[in-house]
């Protein structure tokens, strides 16, 4: 920063008896900048004034009270607020004066930054925002002139400090002209003048950013403000690949949802978007077609893939079943058609089909699988396949498996045995064998991504227990519920620790009076969502829903609010049932689907389900 204009006399005396103003250093739509010095503190600060037709506006009481929720934000991304205050008329606030520049001045100078650099200040600068938004407060004014730059390290300026305006304001900005937002990063619901954005508007605004920091440019340009709006408001941003072929597709596409018109087709939050940055499988939209396929011998397909394991061939077909597909087909809207490759197993590798439990397990990533193929003392046992080898390996001392689970980057896999109701967990590429607990039932297992493994204990509820070895804990006691249809027994668990709540399908007298469930893991309350067999959650917003009748289908869901917010639409049919009706499939966080085809069977559920839990697997009884 350099120096501009000399301070104001009547300015500098109001604020005397606190801050000696040395200069102007510049200037913002909603506040002039002056570097200061503290006289309390002995420090250097940044003082920002509000501009004068601004602050008769807002008036003083209003600012400063809604002002003060900002001044609690404390993270490593964020610059604090130091103070505020009204002094003859004037409103300032003042932060750290950090020697640098912005992210606005560096892009000028370079135009564009490396791949790596891009990606890292979008983490950093989202990492700041979600924690902001994890607090209630959206900043609604992200644009690279707000990120200042310290050691190469990003600091998001002015937090709230829109929202305080607004507030206090109390809706007159727009019948003044006034806006909040820069229209290059202005989401469209801003455009639209809605007073009560959501954080998923500051999540258009990071896309937008990072759009820039890749391609030069933000997505939407224009010679005027109305310009740049129109095309907000009715243009479809272009992918960022356009214009850098070498963006990798996860990245662009991760961009690509963030900077959707409507919120809903958005990330639903920015922690969302942060993950599909991430993950190098993540495909959004058109995106999904146009990525290598899964496993040796695919030559194309989708990034987030559904691999069929069909019964009697035994061989492998992956289809894409993108987000974008799900999220427009039968919606109006021009949608990704499902593409179908083989990849052929080996006759010695050859997919098995337990009838008491799925027969297959993803990693969070996609890039890791786990299937019950022929044992060697055994009739079956499991087997691992990694993306990149054309076939399995058998995993000793997993003969005639129950239920399995990978470990989120597939290094180790948590599983039981037919011939008994333990619960264990070991190396994917083989090793010693821990014991972690003695009371699991064969009706599901999940390892979280918060290290825990979830799981039917016999003995009780859901629990967990950490994959590293540990208490037990249970989460809840279905003999608490009233015993209706759909209700009782709870199996199956899906944790999503991000939400603090678990998935669960709930037992009704048959197969077609089963529902999915939640379990809010604070209150331990037990809400039903909808009917069916088993559930899977996909963190990009949506559940996948297993019925009676075979079918699979997603709809949009939101973990925090526990809601389903879409119709269910059709996935699969005809998906092998397993133990007591439960369809064979499995599913990663990164969208990958896998399932059997074929009716199956589905076990008698006469008998008390009290009998069913006290008798481990091994011995006879509907839960064996």
């Amino acid at each position: 920063m350099s120096d501009s204009a000399a301070v104001p006399d009547r300015l500098a005396a109001a604020l005397a008896d606190r801050y000696r103003l040395e200069h102007e250093v510049g200037q913002g739509g909603m506040a002039t900048v002056y570097l200061a010095d503290d006289l309390k503190h002995e420090r250097k600060v940044a003082v920002k004034v509000l501009r004068p037709e601004l602050a008769a506006m807002v008036g003083a009481e209003r600012f400063l009270t809604e002002i003060r929720t900002t001044a609690n934000l404390q993270h490593p991304h964020i610059l604090p607020l130091f103070d505020s205050g009204e002094a003859d008329g004037f409103l300032w606030y003042t932060m750290p004066y950090v020697e640098g520049e912005t992210l606005r001045d560096r892009l000028d100078r370079e135009k564009q930054l490396s791949i790596e650099d891009a990606v890292e200040f979008t983490r950093k600068v989202g990492a700041a925002l979600d924690y902001a938004h994890r607090h209630g407060v959206i900043h609604r004014d992200i644009k690279p002139a707000n990120i200042l730059v310290h050691d190469g390290e990003p600091q998001v300026s002015d937090f709230g400090i829109a929202l305080a305006i607004q507030e206090a304001g109390s809706g007159r900005l727009t019948e003044t002209g006034l806006s909040l937002g820069t229209p290059y990063y202005m989401s469209p619901e801003q455009a639209t003048g809605d007073r009560d954005p959501d954080a998923r508007s500051d999540l258009y605004s990071l896309g937008c950013m990072a759009y820039e920091m890749l391609a030069g440019e933000p997505p939407f340009t224009g010679n005027t403000a109305q310009s740049v709006l129109a095309k907000i408001l009715t243009g479809e941003a272009p992918a960022v690949t356009q214009v850098r072929s070498t963006v990798p597709p996860h990245v662009a596409s991760a961009i690509a949802r963030a900077t959707q018109r409507l919120p809903a087709d958005r990330f639903p939050t920015i922690g969302d978007f942060l993950e599909a940055l991430r993950d190098p499988t993540y495909r959004y939209g058109t995106m999904a077609m146009s990525s290598a396929g899964v496993g040796a011998g695919a030559a194309s397909g989708g990034g987030s893939p559904v691999w069929k394991l069909a019964t009697g061939a035994f061989a492998i077909l992956a289809a894409a079943l993108a987000a974008g597909w799900i999220a427009t087909a039968g919606g109006g809207q021009t949608g990704v058609a499902p593409i179908y490759l083989r990849v052929a197993m080996p006759d010695s590798q050859e997919v098995r089909n337990p009838s008491n439990s799925p027969s297959m397990a993803i990693s969070d990533d996609g890039s890791t699988m786990a299937y019950v193929g022929p044992g060697t003392s055994s009739a079956t046992q499991i087997w691992v396949k990694r993306r990149e080898d054309i076939g399995g390996t058998p995993l000793p001392g997993t003969d005639n498996p129950g239920p399995f689970a990978l470990s989120g980057d597939g290094s180790e896999i948590a599983f039981s045995l037919e011939s008994g109701p333990s619960l264990y967990a070991k190396s994917t590429a083989g090793g010693t064998t821990r014991t972690l607990s003695d009371s699991a039932q064969n009706l599901g297992l999940d390892w979280a991504s918060d290290g825990y493994i979830y799981f039917q204990n016999f003995q009780a509820g859901i629990s967990r227990v950490l994959g590293v070895g540990g208490a037990v804990e249970v989460l809840s006691d279905p003999s608490e519920e009233d015993g209706t249809a759909g209700s009782g027994d709870q199996t199956w668990p899906v944790a999503i620790p991000e939400a603090g709540k678990v998935l669960i399908a709930r037992w009704g007298a048959t197969p077609e009076a089963d529902s999915i469930a939640l379990l809010d893991l604070e209150s331990g309350e037990v809400r039903t969502l909808e009917r069916g067999v088993r559930a899977e959650y996909l963190p990009s917003g949506f559940i996948l829903l297993g019925t009676a009748d075979s079918n699979l289908s997603v709809a949009r869901f939101n973990a925090r609010s526990g809601e389903i917010e879409g119709p269910l639409r059709s996935v699969a049919g005809e998906v092998r049932r397993v133990q007591d009706g439960a369809l064979d499939f499995a599913v990663s966080r990164a969208g990958t689907l896998l399932y059997v085809a074929g009716a199956g069977s589905s076990r008698s559920r006469s008998g008390s389900r009290a009998t069913a839990h006290s008798s481990p697997c091994g011995t006879s009884g509907p839960a064996c």
